[in-house]
């Protein structure tokens, strides 16, 4: 090579998360992956390498198997490199070792079966790097990935340094490591060309002889506003019109002729990261408002470039403290794994894969746990992970009550099974349910996200429409007005069967905006598993709980509350035993509430002395059915959140709230009784 001449190494990636409906698939697939590649094929001297994850993949080969062939043809012309990573994108450190090594080769055989390729890089999803990584990846016949320069810098390096790729291991195993240069991810393709050109230029006058972008390739098109400035105004054909025209000191190269053509520039040994966004996105609320606060003081004081390695933010492993919902859906992945392992059902294995796709699973500029259509499918696909593997056991293994440590938080959770139905319960928060599973359509009913407070909701009120094309991580726009007045943050989680006692004359038209005064605190309480010598009756498996706080008033008043839940062939009876243990007589409301995430018509509806209420989720095609005993009146209220994602501030709908409330007129030692039963059928 010559003295004057640096690597240009260009490599992107494209994914698309499980859940996404087919016409976003086609829409992006129209309005970057297509033309991105296209525009490629018309300048050969411009080499890439190239991501796609597994699911895009299969959805090229149904849908549009000719784009396959096109980048078949730019593999065999020597112009791009495909690269392989977990076929359904998961977080490889937070998946079974089993399952990343696993999805990694089912990706690598699609790629040399379809496309006649032998990948030897991988594409880390997130770039979420973990120590242990090279033993993973070395099993799985990796090597070399990219990570970002940040990487590095938190590592202690210089960018100075960083003028080619490095060399890692652990346990011995070695892995190739490329820094990826974020200052071409901001520069790419939001700026001029000629920026991108001159700071090429300025790597070169200072040693470097590798430089690296590797960077989402739905920026080139599918970002807001991108589509016009990439396509429309040309700024994709001046790019690769420009690197031809200067190839006689930008050399653009695949990873794997880069490795083949220079040396390593050292050994390395890199802290747990992601980019710089991500591990600001994984901090508390309040913590990431201190964060923010002290990056906006650097900035302005013009010593943010000097002290940026060792401003790092969070961890990514702790968006599973930061959103319970998270945990319990990563917990619930770790929980079907075991069972999937040993069945050695392989169509439960792959639908296990799906699980782990990994966007569900935390929060940032992109919506991810926040969008219930994501959630969902990650549900669909772990419940019917979970279906087929018990296919092999008898009926009546299938009937289970198991209590464990389901959450890894150091309390047990119960969880009651039976053919058709999960029930998950946790005792250590008020006796709620957490999960219910109707199994014939693989749905967690309470798969609902609780209002938080995050840091960017400080930003609400500048939300502005934006005209410029910046970076998806600059944009502040909002897409309607007024959502400031659906910044409600709930005191505890949105679980279901949480026990509730408020005043005689309560007005309960605003629970669900936190204006209800509560005159116990059984919601934040422990319940007790209750041991009984007797059998406990009931239809199926049954768990009854108690817990004795007391009612504040004039005069404070102790009851203990008994539920018992015993699952139904459809769906569960709940009965309540309700005791006053004092000699005081007491008035008072007391209320169930249930969160459910559900498709229903009627977000908001009152009735009165109700026997029975339906429920019909129109999307997934089954009814929720109660049957009161005592008549109660039932509140509902949608639980709505306001999120960031890559189009700005948006109101969801997570769910619905559903508040069934009895009045009760408890003598002294008094007791109330009373049952609901909640049944679930399929629609025909």
């Amino acid at each position: 090579m010559p003295d004057k001449q640096i690597n240009f190494c260009l490599g992107v990636h494209n994914h698309q998360p499980v859940g996404n409906p087919p016409e976003i698939f086609e829409r992006i697939y129209r309005r970057a992956y297509l033309p991105f590649v296209e525009i490629l094929a018309e300048y050969p001297t411009v080499k890439a390498t190239i991501h796609y994850c597994g699911i895009l993949l299969a959805w090229f080969e149904e849908s549009h198997p000719e784009f396959l062939e096109l980048l078949k043809d730019l593999v065999e012309r020597g112009q791009i490199e495909l690269r392989t990573g977990g076929f359904y994108e998961p977080i490889l450190p937070i998946i079974p070792a089993g399952d990343a090594v696993g999805q990694i080769r089912k990706l690598t055989e699609f790629l040399e079966s379809r496309l006649s390729c032998s990948p030897k890089g991988l594409w880390l999803a997130e770039r979420v790097w973990e120590p242990h990584l090279p033993v993973l990846l070395n099993e799985a016949g990796i090597e070399y990935i990219v990570v970002d320069d940040f990487h590095f810098l938190s590592a202690g390096f210089e960018e100075e340094q960083l003028k080619g790729y490095f060399i890692t291991e652990a346990e011995n195993r070695l892995l190739k490591v490329f820094p990826a240069s974020m200052k071409l991810r901001y520069l790419i393709p939001f700026e001029p060309v000629e920026k991108t050109l001159a700071y090429l230029d300025e790597k070169l006058k200072s040693g470097s002889r590798v430089i690296t972008l590797d960077d989402d390739g739905e920026k080139f098109g599918a970002w807001p506003k991108t589509h016009e400035a990439v396509y429309e105004q040309g700024w994709l054909r001046k790019f690769f019109r420009s690197l031809e025209a200067n190839s006689d000191w930008v050399r653009t190269s695949t990873f794997s002729e880069c490795l083949t053509g220079t040396k390593p520039a050292g050994r390395i040994y890199l802290p747990t990261a992601s980019y710089p966004e991500m591990l600001e996105w994984s901090l508390p609320a309040k913590s990431a408002e201190v964060y923010e606060d002290i990056l906006a003081e650097l900035k302005a004081s013009g010593a943010y470039g000097r002290y940026q390695p060792f401003f790092k933010g969070g961890f990514f492993r702790n968006f599973f403290v930061k959103y319970p919902e998270s945990n319990r859906m990563h917990k619930k992945m770790w929980h079907v794994a075991d069972k999937v392992h040993r069945s050695g059902n392989k169509e439960a294995l792959d639908e296990l894969w799906k699980g782990q796709c990994n966007d569900a699973y935390w929060h940032g500029v992109f919506g991810g746990l926040y969008l219930p259509h994501l959630r969902t499918a990650i549900y669909e696909k772990l419940i019917k992970a979970e279906a087929l593997a018990d296919e092999n056991l008898p009926e009546e293994l299938r009937h289970s009550l198991e209590t464990t440590d389901f959450d890894k938080d150091g309390l047990n959770e119960v969880l009651l099974s039976n053919s058709l139905t999960n029930f998950y319960l946790s005792p250590a928060r008020g006796g709620a349910i957490f999960e219910i599973d109707y199994k014939p359509k693989f749905n967690n009913l309470l798969n609902v996200l609780t209002r938080r407070e995050e840091a960017y909701h400080q930003k609400i009120k500048e939300a502005v429409v934006e005209k410029d094309v910046k970076t998806i991580h600059e944009m502040v726009t909002a897409k309607e007005a007024g959502l400031e007045k659906y910044l409600i943050y709930d005191s505890y989680e949105k679980l279901s069967l949480i026990d509730h006692f408020f005043g005689i004359n309560e007005d309960l038209k605003g629970f669900a905006d936190g204006l209800c005064r509560e005159m116990g605190d059984f919601h934040l309480s422990s319940y007790d598993i209750l041991d009984s010598n007797e059998p406990v009756p009931g239809p199926g498996p049954t768990i009854q709980l108690g817990c004795t706080r007391e009612i504040k008033g004039e005069k404070n008043v102790p009851l203990l509350v008994k539920k018992r839940v015993s699952l139904a062939p459809s769906g569960a009876i709940i009965h309540y035993e309700i005791r006053n243990l004092s000699q005081e007589a007491l008035e008072i409301l007391f209320s169930t509430e249930f969160n459910f995430s559900m498709f229903v018509e009627e977000k908001r509806f009152s009735r009165t002395a109700a026997d029975s209420v339906e429920l019909l989720d129109w999307v997934n095609g089954f009814t929720v059915t109660f049957q009161f005993d005592g008549g109660p009146s039932v509140e509902s209220f949608p639980i709505e959140t306001v999120s960031l994602s890559d189009e700005g501030f948006e109101r969801i709908c997570q769910g619905l709230m559903f508040l069934p409330t009895w009045r009760l007129m408890l003598d002294g030692e008094g007791i109330f009784e009373t049952k609901l039963s909640l049944k679930i059928e399929e629609q025909p």
